[in-house]
């Protein structure tokens, strides 16, 4: 069975800069929860105050066959480099 699941990207008080992936410091997470509004906020409870989060904008297909997600589970995709 396919578990639904809403892309979320996580930004810093502060982003370091605009870099060609995106902001350089924000993050990519995966919430297998279906509404996106909830989605986010299970996402945000992961960060202290001053964070945002938003939908991505491409979501996943068949995200059962690519992770290990069970309804609820929030977990980090990815990370944008780090400023040097």
């Amino acid at each position: 069975m396919d578990v639904p699941a809403t892309l979320v990207i996580v930004t810093p008080p502060e982003p370091l800069k605009q870099g060609p992936q995106g902001l350089i410091g924000s993050q990519l997470w995966v919430a297998a929860i279906d509404d996106p509004d909830e989605a986010v906020s299970a996402v945000l409870k992961r960060f202290p105050a001053g964070w945002a989060a938003n939908i991505a904008k491409n979501q996943l297909r068949e995200t059962k066959k690519i992770l290990d997600l069970r309804p609820g589970d929030v977990s980090e995709l990815s990370q944008a480099p780090k400023r040097r």
